[in-house]
């Protein structure tokens, strides 16, 4: 059975220990104090955003209809086990960052040399030997956990995920999967989904020519990028809505 990590909004308090432990789970020390020295330094694939009055971690959460294993011209993501995480293969990835653009969360980022891409893998290594992801491990509240998707418990992660849905929209940051942060050169373009029109900066179209597809694939307003994401994780049985994983705006 596949599994996902959910969260308790309301056990988490912001403390960003999820973040300090991922970074120490995937430096070579993993240790504190020389992970610190390493350069360059790790970085976490969990982010803990404030919406509104709540503190929401957040990670890649290895959709069953991943858009960035399809988009990815080198094959650098993958789902080796069919109920296993995405990952990435570093020695593959060219960095044209097509998987952070279609990602529905913007939890996909660059690494901080540029090479390749970055996004929790669960702690695979980590689940091998039957522990917990660093950040589980570390979470000082048990606000998260790790379960099956079918567990009940998994309707936590719906809630989540209607408390970032609610929330005021704001302007993402740059090269986290939002067309119209960076580059504002270059035509504006439609939703690939709903057909609302979104800018299409330069950087879009430089990236769409690079692999070869029509700037048009990689043109995904806000609203659908968090609808997608919302319509992905209500897929499983536990969630009682058999959604397409594309669905309609």
């Amino acid at each position: 059975m596949p599994r996902v990590i959910i969260v308790d909004v309301e056990k988490c308090v912001g403390c960003h220990s999820c973040e300090v432990a991922c970074a120490i789970a995937h430096s070579t020390a993993k240790t504190l104090v020389e992970a610190m020295q390493e350069q360059p330094p790790p970085q976490p694939s969990v982010a803990v955003v404030a919406v509104g009055e709540a503190a929401v971690p957040l990670q890649c959460r290895h959709c069953e209809d991943a858009p960035c294993v399809q988009v990815c011209p080198r094959d650098a993501l993958q789902r080796p086990d069919p109920e296993g995480p995405v990952l990435v293969d570093h020695e593959l990835c060219t960095g044209c960052q097509a998987c952070v653009i279609v990602c529905p969360f913007g939890m996909i980022t660059m690494s901080s040399d540029g090479k390749s891409v970055i996004k929790c893998d669960l702690c695979i290594e980590r689940l091998g030997r039957g522990e917990q992801p660093a950040c589980v491990e570390a979470c000082p509240t048990g606000s998260l956990q790790l379960l099956d998707t079918a567990d009940p418990a998994a309707q936590e992660q719906r809630q989540a995920v209607e408390v970032i849905m609610t929330a005021p929209v704001q302007q993402d940051t740059p090269g986290a999967g939002d067309l119209s942060a960076g580059d504002t050169g270059g035509a504006d373009g439609q939703c690939k989904f709903c057909g609302e029109l979104v800018a299409r900066p330069a950087r879009i179209k430089r990236l769409a020519d690079d692999l070869g597809i029509d700037a048009q694939e990689l043109c995904i307003c806000q609203k659908c990028r968090r609808a997608r994401y919302s319509q992905l994780l209500c897929k499983s049985e536990a969630m009682g809505n058999p959604a397409d994983g594309r669905g309609e705006a």
